[in-house]
């Protein structure tokens, strides 16, 4: 018998919900209690657990808005018997001597998001002990699970691969590449309301004091070398442009932009000065600051 998996009812005033992601993969088997999806409200997102155990079929697809009710899935209860008996086929001569299970046998008993958690952390299953069912291994086990060696196990003649960063969005500073990101239904309403916020409301400014001893001890140490070789002086500016673009290398979404419903994410810092002139205050831009070393931005 299939049991329809829907979105549940996250608030009264919540119509719609986005599938913000699979926790599972279309025809895994899941036990009640697991984790198959990530749902993401205009105010919060939350984890969908699976009421029965079976084998479950994917209907929607990541990042489709739904009303609250709609099936997002299917669960075919009959099928948990079939897949432990193929998973566990009786020997009509079983050895006494129980083998170890190999790392693809351990992340067959695995819970989906266990078997999730396993390989975003590149971990060995067969170093993991499950606590769950029958030696199952839980979402739990997965998390406290140590991380792996840092000295990779490779093939003789495999090609070694290096290993991506978390921190990619802003791997290419020098250029004018951007990245596009949808943005989700709970960041929308962020946006939104904090756009009204700004409308409606008086805004506060903060000061904070920072101590400014090492960087004056700098200059003066440094200031009559730099002259000579660059013919300018070293000022402050130069050192705060070069902290702020540190920074959104950092934390690039400090230097994204909103367009419609996407995040517009530089690869790169264009970075505003303001400046007193004869003529009023100006605020020139600097086109790539972060690529650009301290004389460099003295002279633009």
């Amino acid at each position: 018998m299939a049991i329809d998996v829907k979105i549940p009812v996250i608030g009264e005033s919540v119509e719609e919900a986005t599938l913000a992601s699979w926790s599972v993969a279309d025809g895994d088997v899941v036990e009640e209690g697991d984790i198959i999806c990530e749902i993401e409200s205009d105010k919060a997102s939350l984890e969908l657990p699976a009421e029965v155990g079976g084998r479950i079929s994917l209907i929607a697809k990541e990042g489709d808005d739904l009303a609250i009710g709609s099936v997002i899935a299917a669960i075919d209860e009959m099928a948990a018997g079939e897949a432990k008996s193929e998973a566990a086929p009786a020997e009509p001569n079983p050895a006494p001597i129980a083998e170890t299970p190999t790392n693809t046998s351990q992340t067959q008993i695995a819970s989906p998001a266990a078997k999730k958690i396993i390989a975003e952390k590149n971990l060995d299953a067969s170093q993991i002990a499950g606590s769950g069912k029958d030696g199952r291994i839980t979402k739990a086990d997965a998390l406290n699970a140590p991380a792996p060696s840092t000295q990779a196990k490779t093939e003789p003649n495999a090609p070694a691969e290096k290993a991506a960063s978390p921190q990619t969005l802003v791997s290419s500073f020098g250029t004018r590449e951007v990245t596009r990101e949808k943005m989700s239904r709970l960041r929308k309403t962020i946006a939104k309301r904090l756009t009204e916020a700004k409308n409606s409301t008086a805004m506060l400014t903060t000061f904070n004091e920072v101590n400014m001893q090492p960087i004056m001890q700098l200059r003066k140490k440094y200031q009559d070398d730099f002259v000579k070789q660059h013919d300018i002086k070293l000022g402050f500016m130069s050192l705060f442009t070069k902290a702020c673009c540190l920074a959104m290398k950092k934390h690039p979404l400090v230097n994204a932009q909103i367009d419609g419903e996407e995040l517009v994410i530089p690869h790169y810092v264009d970075m505003g000065i303001a400046v007193s002139s004869d003529k009023g205050l100006v605020v020139p831009v600097l086109r790539n600051a972060e690529s650009m070393g301290l004389a460099e931005t003295e002279k633009e």
